[in-house]
């Protein structure tokens, strides 16, 4: 069986973000796939070009049994929405211009947001009379909305209704939360039984640090100076869903505090103003450091005494459970969650961390101080307790076991048609 694989973010083991879709994709060729991916040269985290080009033309690739087509992409996208827009634009104009090139495909498996890609994906389908599946990250454009950024009454009734158009053409759409799932069922309750939940998880093996990467901790303590100190950690992108001015708040309130250390790692389009921030306040227990490869993550991680994941408020922001959350579980150090919803029933059930309200700086302060001087002996065990319980639940092989599972039901429907 052959599958095209359409995510305008695909990143490998190395690269800076999340290496879920080519651990999927690796997956599936074990399971007997042929797998194409058609993605955009950018790096995300960074904005810039994978394989420096001025070139239009796709260039090829061929990684661990699966060919890459990587399309051309403007850098710097984070500067504008303007850019990010033409980015989207570019990369469905010029990946249809692979139609040619890609002779055939029993599945077309197509990662939104953005819709464009989604759309892409429809047309893609229709042109290689291909099952269409669509996975589903954040409800496009709900969200869009509820955050502010799409206001324009036109552009919100015509992506709502490219949305609805993908969601009743698609064979079967993975959501990879039950808010997702339950939003977008609602939308087709006639086809609600399509509508499959696999969420992100975590690859144990990457959490198992061996004596090489013990002594890489080691060095990056000294380095940076947290050998004495109290670790805040947050780790990931720096934008505006991800509140991390609630952070920087807490950092004020506690700047006078001896021993607390803020360290926020990666990369986005909203860290040059929380830099700005830090300095306009004067903090000096807070600190930046720019995004590392993937495979190097679970070291930085070690960093931590604790971790933050802050949220904006907002009912679309009760359904997140980004892959970071899982990485912190994984890594066995408590977590600061400043939301509600999935993540916080998750971190509840495993008794991993504290939960206060979104955006409420001044509960999130309590928090630190409440774990600094709390027995190491329980904080380690409350990491000890995320651990477990993200191993045993959201291991990534036995989520990528039920995503086969459901891609081969697909293409089983598809056989029966022809």
């Amino acid at each position: 069986m052959e599958i095209l694989f359409l995510y305008q973010h695909f990143e490998l083991e190395n690269d800076f973000d999340s290496d879920r879709s080519f651990y999927t994709c690796k997956k599936l060729i074990e399971a007997g796939y042929k797998v194409t991916v058609i993605t955009g040269n950018l790096h995300y985290k960074t904005s810039k070009q994978r394989y420096p080009t001025k070139s239009l033309k796709p260039i090829e690739r061929e990684y661990e049994g699966i060919k890459i087509y990587y399309i051309y992409s403007p850098e710097n996208i984070q500067k504008s929405y303007f850019r990010r827009v033409t980015n989207y634009i570019f990369f469905y104009w010029f990946s249809k211009r692979l139609r040619k090139k890609i002779k055939r495909a029993d599945i077309v498996y197509a990662i939104s947001p953005p819709l464009t890609t989604a759309r892409l994906g429809l047309y893609m389908s229709k042109r290689l009379k291909a099952k269409f599946v669509m996975e589903v990250s954040d409800a496009w454009p709900d969200v869009l909305i509820e955050m502010g950024f799409l206001k324009n009454p036109l552009l919100k009734y015509l992506l709502r209704k490219v949305a609805l158009k993908c969601y009743n053409e698609a064979s079967t759409i993975i959501a990879l939360t039950r808010g997702i799932q339950k939003n977008i069922q609602n939308k087709i309750p006639e086809k609600k039984e399509n509508v499959f939940l696999v969420t992100n998880g975590v690859n144990p093996d990457l959490f198992t640090l061996d004596n090489e990467a013990k002594l890489e901790i080691e060095g990056l303590k000294k380095k940076f100076n947290t050998e004495n100190k109290f670790v805040c950690f947050y780790f990931g992108a720096h934008s505006l869903n991800n509140a991390l001015f609630t952070i920087i708040e807490t950092a004020r309130l506690l700047k006078s505090e001896p021993g607390i250390l803020f360290i926020l790692l990666g990369g986005g389009d909203k860290k040059d103003q929380l830099q700005q921030m830090a300095k306009e306040y004067r903090l000096e227990n807070i600190l930046f450091l720019p995004p590392v490869p993937r495979n190097k993550s679970p070291i930085w991680l070690q960093l931590a005494d604790i971790f933050l994941l802050p949220y904006l408020k907002g009912t679309f922001f009760r359904m997140n459970l980004p892959n970071k959350f899982f990485d912190y579980l994984a890594s066995g150090k408590p977590i600061i969650l400043a939301g509600e919803g999935e993540t916080a029933e998750i971190i509840s059930k495993s008794d991993s961390g504290k939960i206060v309200k979104a955006e409420d700086f001044k509960a999130m302060a309590n928090a630190i101080l409440k774990f600094k001087f709390m027995p190491p002996n329980e904080r380690i065990k409350m990491g000890e307790n995320g651990r477990k319980y993200v191993f045993e639940h959201f291991s990534r092989s036995k989520l990528t076991k039920k995503l086969i599972h459901v891609l081969s039901q697909a293409e089983n429907d598809r056989k029966e048609i022809l």
